[in-house]
């Protein structure tokens, strides 16, 4: 390293990454209990029935975002994993 700073200067200081402003919760796969899901889902967004069909069978798909995380989004994330569904949480 002694070399390296030497020759190219002193490194920059790592990028801190703080929490995310407005992380968002996505489904990416809805797996075997698709009645659960689709109830965990209408319950949580507030959509019509057939809003909630045509979201999943279109796929990925935003469920929810906002800020905190462990208040709003991982009670959701947990509620469908649970049950086989994959979510990712997200910070665009």
């Amino acid at each position: 390293m002694t070399c390296l700073k030497q020759e190219y200067g002193a490194f920059e200081p790592p990028l801190s990454y703080g929490p995310c402003p407005d992380p968002e919760l996505w489904l990416t796969s809805i797996g075997q209990n698709r009645s659960r899901v689709f109830n965990i889902i209408r319950r949580v967004t507030g959509r019509s029935p057939s809003e909630v069909k045509a979201l999943l069978e279109n796929g990925n798909f935003r469920i929810k975002a906002g800020w905190p995380v462990d208040a709003e989004l991982r009670p959701i994330a947990e509620a469908l994993e649970a049950i086989g569904a994959s979510v990712v949480l997200r910070c665009p």
